[in-house]
């Protein structure tokens, strides 16, 4: 593969073909090979600064490193979310990780619990990474290599009928059902003695690509204030605008006051962390950044946010639609 030729969503190869890469993201970013925008603002005095070393951000900081995590970070943070954790990397794991880790300490403080007595519940439908953590509340079916894992419960995901407006009473139904269940995994942990800390759910489902209406996840989130428990969104794999807003889960249309308590994102964000709101603030101790958070991937993730907001989707399309033409043209002769 050739990285310097390749763009967009497309790359080239060594022999010079280009093809169509439908998964161009992989390249570790949302805007695919070599976007314009990126490279122009990669040659500037604000990331010549961190190109040539990293920075240890708990004990030696930029003069300057809240201006560039309010004006980098924080723009591109889902409505009600006033506070953001930065991981030192870009995964899935390490964002769902330190999301559902801050969970289960803050409800082992303020509910007086020990930490080996509480679970996080994910959905049989999902998959969430492949630690430890990650894969206890993944499907059973995405750990294919039976690799060890925590015994959690999982919660059942709706399995809606289609068209959704031929249906909305059976769909309702199901959604109830689903609801319910969970409700009954929580009181049978507490019979148990253990105490479920958190819930982690993804818009749209890793497997089998399903989603639930808005009154689901409102209930859902209505359950889990009730109960003290967190709502963990994982949008590492739908959020950055891939939905058609900037993060999946705003389809499901929450009040301010009903928000989920954190927001995971990575992978094809090219950064790993979680937006959270302030009622699940991190405490006194604990630092809001990766001792090792890597600000080139930082200021790109910034960066790409604007490139975002500043182009339509058409104008996206025109351009990779015109290099496709000039390509297949030079082919042709």
């Amino acid at each position: 593969m050739n990285f310097k030729q390749s763009k967009g969503n497309y790359f080239v190869d060594i022999d010079g073909n280009t093809i169509l890469d439908m998964n161009a993201s992989a390249s570790g970013q949302i805007l695919g090979y070599n976007h314009d925008d990126l490279i122009h603002a990669r040659d500037s005095e604000l990331y010549d600064r961190f190109v040539t070393h990293k920075v240890d951000a708990n004990t030696l900081p930029p003069h300057d490193f809240a201006d560039i995590i309010r004006e980098q970070v924080m723009p591109s943070a889902p409505k009600g979310m006033q506070q953001v954790h930065v991981g030192g990397g870009n995964t899935a794991d390490e964002a769902n990780e330190l999301a559902m880790a801050v969970a289960m300490e803050q409800y082992s403080k303020s509910h007086n619990v020990e930490m080996n007595k509480l679970c996080v519940v994910g959905f049989n439908n999902s998959h969430h990474g492949n630690s430890t953590a990650t894969l206890s509340v993944s499907s059973t079916n995405a750990n294919s290599n039976n690799l060890p894992a925590f015994p959690w419960p999982k919660a059942e995901f709706p399995q809606l009928k289609y068209p959704l407006s031929a249906f909305e009473h059976e769909n309702k139904a199901e959604e109830d059902r689903c609801l319910a269940g969970f409700r009954e995994i929580i009181n049978a942990q507490r019979a148990s003695g253990n105490h479920v800390a958190a819930v982690i759910v993804e818009p749209i489902s890793s497997l089998g690509n399903q989603i639930a209406t808005p009154y689901f996840f409102k209930q859902l989130r209505r359950m889990t204030a009730d109960e003290g428990i967190s709502m963990i969104v994982d949008e590492t794999k739908t959020g950055m605008g891939q939905s058609g807003k900037n993060w999946a889960h705003d389809y499901w249309y929450l009040s301010a006051d009903n928000t989920p308590d954190f927001m995971t994102f990575g992978g094809k964000s090219g950064l790993s962390g979680f937006y959270s709101t302030l009622s699940h603030r991190l405490n006194d101790e604990a630092a809001s950044f990766s001792q090792n958070v890597d600000m080139v991937k930082l200021l790109t993730y910034g960066q790409t946010w604007k490139i975002i907001e500043n182009s339509s989707l058409l104008d996206l399309n025109k351009d990779a639609s015109s290099f496709l033409k000039i390509e297949l043209n030079r082919v042709a002769e």
